[in-house]
């Protein structure tokens, strides 16, 4: 094995290890100064656009933490009102995950949603828990940052965008990359590009998906 591939699967079973530590010992400390990381995006609202959907899909609220680890991403579409959301989570030192497709019903003027038609089904990765979430923490997936700190990223009225979620006991992080096909040369965008791959290629998947 490698070095490199070494120190990756050290850091995947010390990031399992903290997510056990925490889910078994009594004496966790609930004052612990709980971080969120909220962007805001000028004429938008990302976080509250989120919110809506994530009560009209009756998902787990993530803002104010979650037992152990979840993250979600969001996809959106420029010309496609059709969207999915991804969530992968441990819960209690175990791992599940479930795709959604979901579609929003506007009324004439297309300002306001009346309600949303969804399904959802369970997936489970190709290779297993392991070497997904080792690709996952290999492109970054926890601490990329938001498109808006990146130099010179570029910003396209089509395409598609992602937006993600982290949550766990400790913190919370949103953060967005709209445009990344457009972006395809800058190194943040070209992790989440990677990111995107790795769920189609384990979940048998075809994101981004506008129809």
């Amino acid at each position: 094995m490698s070095n490199m591939k070494y120190y990756r699967y050290i850091s995947f079973y010390f990031i399992c290890s903290l997510i056990l530590c925490c889910n078994s010992n009594p004496n966790h400390d609930s004052r612990v100064l709980f971080k969120k990381e909220i962007p805001t995006y000028e004429g938008s609202s990302l976080f509250a656009d989120l919110k809506d959907t994530r009560d009209s899909l009756k998902l787990d609220t993530l803002e104010n933490g979650f037992d152990s680890l979840e993250i979600r991403l969001w996809f959106s579409y420029a010309n496609s009102l059709n969207q999915q959301v991804l969530v992968i989570r441990n819960k209690k030192g175990l791992w599940d995950g479930e795709y959604w497709e979901y579609l929003p019903q506007v009324d004439q003027m297309r300002t306001r949603v009346l309600y949303i038609e969804s399904s959802v089904k369970k997936i489970n990765p190709n290779h297993g828990w392991i070497r997904l979430i080792d690709k996952l923490m290999e492109n970054d997936i926890l601490t990329l940052p938001d498109y808006q700190i990146i130099k010179d990223y570029s910003i396209s009225t089509g395409g598609y965008q992602v937006a993600v979620e982290v949550s766990n006991q400790t913190n919370y992080r949103l953060y967005c990359y709209p445009s990344l096909l457009i972006n395809p040369n800058n190194k943040f965008a070209k992790k989440m590009i990677n990111i995107v791959q790795t769920l189609n290629t384990e979940f048998n998947l075809l994101l981004p998906k506008q129809k």
